[in-house]
């Protein structure tokens, strides 16, 4: 999936998360099977995810991409590589060139 989460929502979502699961775990009751407790431990768990993978369901969702233009750019530096003679860009390969005649 495209990366659609900036730097700064991902810090964000780095310190939230950890504190909707401590929240779920201690005040909310997760500990002992209340589901408030439980349905934010699941969330923060997913708040997590999102940091770390840098791509949130519900932003692609909605179309939202909190990325700025300068973090777009690098992450399309950095999906479109070549090596080995071959372009890598999103799963896909194509030749650069063309591929030399047989023998």
């Amino acid at each position: 999936m495209k990366e659609n989460v900036g730097r700064r929502d991902q810090v964000i979502r780095g310190v939230a998360g950890p504190a909707l699961i401590a929240l779920g775990y201690g005040l909310w009751g997760g500990r002992e099977g209340r589901l408030p407790g439980l349905a934010a431990i699941v969330a923060g768990t997913a708040v997590i995810e999102s940091a770390v993978t840098r791509v949130c369901v519900l932003n692609r969702l909605l179309g939202i991409d909190t990325r700025t233009e300068e973090e777009k750019e690098r992450d399309l530096g950095d999906a479109m590589r070549i090596h080995g003679g071959y372009l890598f860009n999103q799963s896909r390969m194509r030749p650069t060139s063309p591929p030399p005649p047989p023998h």
